[in-house]
């Protein structure tokens, strides 16, 4: 409770309807001092005893004028926080690393390439430390990563790395969006906005781009011909779609996300 008092009452007279005068009280009557008195725990105002007592509060700057409720503390709303990647998402997510650190350290031996690019990225290691080159695209990454994460993706990507389509294999795993959310957003208003999350795989006007969401601003996981060089030299598969110029303004028509 908050609770509010009157002036202290510094005069020399000894009538109560003085001292509450003296200190501003908005009213003198017995029916306002009895209320006074209730809130004092005084139960006999009007009589000598009673005004008394009131009186010597008055003069202790000690008598209640009032009593409200106290506000309560004003909440502040948690943003919720994503939750973190478990199961085949985070194994997948888990993998594109390991892609990324690894392409970044021998950008060299990777060239944009669909026909010339590995199975699977065991085989890509495999072929450059033997001295090889290996193909690489936007989707090659992620087919990568599923392998990784225990599921085929064969018939997920079609002729030259385009995403074909929504198979009854990947349909166990993961769920497709076309409507609502982050369809029609680019990647820089759909990440700011909180609609898409780490492990998300972004499509784009006709299946001719896919890459998967890294959950961190507007990073993605890109192999394909956004990266800063057709060679990849030191470049990874990291990239800033808030600030690659050609994706800037792309929008999301699609997304398969982790059941």
């Amino acid at each position: 409770m908050a609770t509010t008092y009157f002036k202290k009452y510094t005069g020399s007279s000894e009538s109560l309807v003085a001292a509450m005068k003296a200190v501003g009280a908005p009213d003198t009557s017995l029916a306002y001092r009895k209320k006074i008195g209730k809130l004092n725990g005084i139960s006999n105002v009007g009589t000598a005893s009673g005004n008394t007592k009131m009186l010597n509060l008055l003069k202790k700057g000690k008598l209640i004028k009032s009593k409200t409720a106290a506000k309560p503390a004003a909440k502040t709303k948690k943003k919720k926080k994503a939750s973190a990647p478990t199961g085949r998402r985070a194994k997948f997510l888990k993998a594109l690393e390991e892609e990324h650190k690894f392409i970044k350290k021998h950008g060299k031996k990777f060239f944009y390439s669909w026909p010339k690019a590995k199975k699977s990225f065991k085989a890509a290691k495999a072929a450059v430390k033997a001295g090889h080159k290996t193909g690489l695209t936007c989707v090659v990454p992620t087919r990568w990563a599923l392998r990784s994460a225990g599921i085929d993706p064969s018939g997920f990507y079609g002729k030259k790395g385009r995403f074909a389509g929504y198979t009854k294999k990947i349909a166990k795993y993961l769920k497709r969006i076309r409507k609502g959310g982050p369809i029609g957003m680019t990647v820089k208003q759909a990440a700011k906005a909180g609609k898409i999350i780490a492990g998300d795989i972004l499509c784009f006007k006709g299946r001719t781009h896919t890459v998967t969401y890294t959950g961190k601003g507007c990073l993605v996981y890109d192999g394909g011909g956004a990266a800063k060089s057709r060679g990849y030299n030191n470049v990874g598969i990291t990239l800033d779609y808030g600030k690659v110029k050609a994706w800037n303004t792309k929008k999301i028509s699609e997304v398969l996300r982790w059941r």
